[in-house]
């Protein structure tokens, strides 16, 4: 179908990189394709390809100025010199490396005709297709999950020559064959004060028609119809501590057996993969179909405000979703899986205060929790070096008491860097409340055992790190130091106390933490206890004098000329869900002025304007969700790049970041089907310009999937949700809200009179 079609019809100018790069993943590996006919450059990526070595980033016995520090913030003294200098432990973190280039020359082309390239998205497959005269040519591209390779073919009607080169971008020792085998192991450099740990190998072997043969390091295949190359990346990096000795082996076996299973095999194991996942959701919007390719649609988008677009991004943004993590590979980055330079913004690694977090907020609405699996299996690891950080920066031991700061890298640091604004000692918890989030998607209590160390730790440690205030003759439990990312309070600066993106997500991880004892029977005292300091917690929000919500529970320096592009005190709006379901219209109007506010331009980014689209949604705000979202696809508002990767601006210009492309399948879905909590809300948040369509697949919370959603000009026309085990299904549609006692697996349809069984 054209629909699940991404497709341009000129090659690469100028090998412009990123910006017209076409990416493809499994999650263990990444790769873009970037070409100009007889020129090909593939950068390669594997998920574990980090700089340095295990280290620590924290400043050990931090705590013994704690005191003194938290007694100057609470009377207003401005003390980010000594926070910073006391407390955080360097700048930047290790790198998210990349594992070099594939460059693959062919003949010279004259008199090229019928170009197109494209990503059939369903399948997850690349492709290349042109003539040259009257003889065909094909290219093909993907990443096979099952068998861990890269897969790339080359084939045309009359035979051509082409020449294969791996590029290391480090040191290493090259081994290749006439047969057609490379194989390269080097290491990676070291970083921060620590050696070089990750050694590596990538390791291909070709199969084709022709004749093979070494050129100065280079295969040289001549004279072949058709060219395949598999391709693996193996490290010695084991999450378990102990390097892998192995790694080599294991590549040049990997390799064989890819080779051995046949191009035919491999392809159809992967599309069958791919697909399953890829078909679990659905949106089909109503649209003429115009035949534009996606250049074509993004120049257009300004002009026309196309659906079409919209729709392709969807479908763009979950293939790469599905793409980049998958059950035992690393989280994505902040390049999701796709880096192609040793000097990336912001070291191409973890940052938790927001970005690390919205890379999974698609995934459970999307129905494909088990992507998730590589952010649960972080969690766990996080969790000792966190407990190490408790102790220094803050003398809390308590039980499995964890903290973790802004940014992470693969070897799990979790102290607080790049200046005061790094003290940010929640990022924990939100990680910890992203997780928890997947169990209300399914009801997997194996899953809650699964995170109850890490659920547990983080309670344990604000239980212990948050101090007595008082203020208005009331006594509170809040935060010191407390920041709001990535803002100042006022002359005070970025270190103060009591912030409100602190009190929400803690507030929300408390309120989670009691769930899961509900659930397992684990600990009686240590949830009694949590029960007490929620109700010893500020309120989830306060109005300032300017009419939006403060940043800082206890001062008043807010303004409504600010337009930052975080949003940290709406947490509780969204992925919160503390503020959403409080009841205070007063908090609500507030919010919602808040974000009108922060939502002229100025400081945006593209995850800043996907985070706008679910808060509007959120607050049943249609129009301004959609005026967003024209932002995020306008090319001239810079938030976009050609090749559908979403930007940030950064300096003198605009680099991808993947954290947009991740949330925005979400951020759509929570127009059409929002469930902040226990309520089904259907078409909450749908601009008028789409006049008709369906959605299906959609998971929320309770364990609820909306099989099918169709609706015309704002009305609901059918909607079957299934109830994968049971429970009460609340849903609200056009003002007026219904309640129905489910069956596991059963089938329910909602119409005018309620809701009712439907068939089968």
């Amino acid at each position: 179908m054209q629909r699940d079609l991404f497709w341009f019809g000129k090659p690469s100018e100028d090998f412009a990189g990123i910006y017209s790069a076409l990416a493809f993943g499994n999650g263990y590996m990444g790769g873009q394709v970037e070409d100009n006919l007889v020129f090909e450059n593939i950068t390669l990526n594997e998920s574990t390809m980090f700089t340095g070595a295990p280290y620590e980033n924290h400043v050990p016995g931090a705590y013994r100025y704690l005191k003194d520090l938290r007694e100057k913030t609470l009377q207003g003294l401005p003390c980010d010199v000594e926070w910073g200098s006391r407390f955080v432990g360097m700048f930047g973190g290790q790198i998210f490396a990349p594992a070099g280039n594939l460059v693959v020359h062919t003949d010279v082309l004259k008199g090229v005709s019928d170009y197109r390239k494209q990503i059939d998205l369903r399948n997850g497959v690349l492709s290349t297709t042109f003539k040259e005269d009257h003889v065909s040519f094909r290219k093909t591209y993907f990443a096979n999950y099952k068998h861990n390779v890269i897969v790339l073919r080359y084939e045309s009607d009359s035979p051509r020559s082409y020449t294969f080169e791996y590029l290391p971008k480090t040191d290493g020792h090259s081994e290749l064959t006439g047969g057609g085998e490379m194989v390269f192991t080097g290491r990676l450099p070291g970083g921060k004060n620590a050696d070089g740990a990750i050694q590596y190998c990538v390791c291909y072997r070709i199969r084709t028609d022709g004749n093979t043969e070494v050129i100065r390091k280079k295969t040289r295949v001549a004279e072949a119809t058709f060219c395949e190359v598999y391709l693996t990346i193996q490290t010695n990096f084991s999450a378990g501590g102990d390097p892998n000795g192995a790694y080599r082996e294991q590549a040049v076996l990997r390799a064989e057996r890819a080779y051995e299973a046949g191009y035919e095999f491999l392809y159809r194991e992967h599309t069958a993969f791919f697909s399953e996942q890829y078909g679990r959701t659905a949106v089909e919007f109503r649209y003429p179909e115009s035949g534009r390719s996606v250049d074509e649609l993004i120049k257009d988008y300004p002009k026309d405000k196309n659906i079409e677009l919209i729709e392709k991004m969807f479908n763009f943004d979950k293939y790469l979703i599905i793409s980049s993590s998958q059950a035992g590979s690393e989280p994505p980055t902040l390049q999701g899986i796709w880096n192609a330079t040793y000097t990336p913004p912001w070291d191409s690694k973890y940052t938790v205060n927001i970005n690390l977090e919205m890379n999974y907020w698609s995934v459970g609405a999307l129905n494909l929790c088990g992507l998730a699996e590589p952010l649960f299996d972080k969690l766990n690891r996080l969790v000792p070096n966190g407990k190490v950080v408790a102790r220094e920066m803050y003398g809390i031991q308590r039980g499995d008491a964890w903290c973790l700061h802004h940014n992470t890298d693969l070897w799990d640091v979790c102290g607080a860097i790049d200046g005061p604004w790094g003290l940010t000692p929640v990022c924990g918890a939100w990680l910890v409340n992203t997780a928890f989030d997947f169990y209300l998607y399914t009801g997997d209590e194996e899953l809650l055992e699964k995170l109850y160390t890490p659920i547990k730790g983080a309670a344990e440690f604000f239980a212990e790190f948050l101090i007595d205030y008082s203020s208005g003759g009331k006594n509170y439990k809040i935060t010191c130091p407390s920041t709001s990312p990535e803002r100042t309070n006022g002359k005070q600066g970025y270190v103060s106390f009591g912030s409100m993106h602190d009190n929400q997500m803690i507030r929300q991880l408390f309120e989670n933490y009691v769930q899961t004892e509900k659930v397992l029977h684990r600990n009686e005292t240590l949830k009694t206890e949590i029960e007490s300091l929620i109700g010893q917690l500020p309120p989830p929000a306060m109005v300032s004098s300017a009419k939006v919500l403060k940043e800082f529970y206890f001062h008043d320096n807010d303004s409504a000329e600010d337009t930052h592009r975080h949003l940290s005190h709406l947490y509780g709006l969204h992925p919160g869900r503390v503020l959403h379901t409080s009841g205070n219209e007063e908090w609500l109007k507030a919010a919602e002025y808040t974000l009108d506010c922060r939502s002229r331009e100025g400081d945006w980014a593209g995850w800043g304007i996907v985070w706008r689209i679910y808060l509007y949604s959120r607050l049943f705000r249609a129009e301004k969700a959609g005026k967003m979202l024209d932002l995020l696809f306008d090319e001239t508002k810079g938030l976009l790049l050609p090749n559908g990767f979403a930007a940030h601006p950064y300096e003198c210009g605009k680099v991808f970041q993947y954290d947009a492309n991740a949330g925005f399948p979400g951020a759509l879905l929570e127009m059409f089907i929002s469930c902040p909590k226990d309520v089904i809300y259907l078409l909450p948040a749908v601009p008028k310009r789409f006049e008709g369509g369906k959605i299906c697949g959609v998971r929320t919370f309770g364990g609820f999937i909306v099989e099918s959603l169709a609706f015309c000009k704002g009305e609901v026309k059918e909607c079957i949700i299934v109830s994968e085990n049971g429970g009460i299904l609340a849903v609200e549609t056009a003002g007026k809200r219904y309640s129905f006692e489910t069956k596991k697996g059963g089938r329910y349809i909602v119409g005018e009179a309620g809701i009712a069984e439907a068939g089968c």
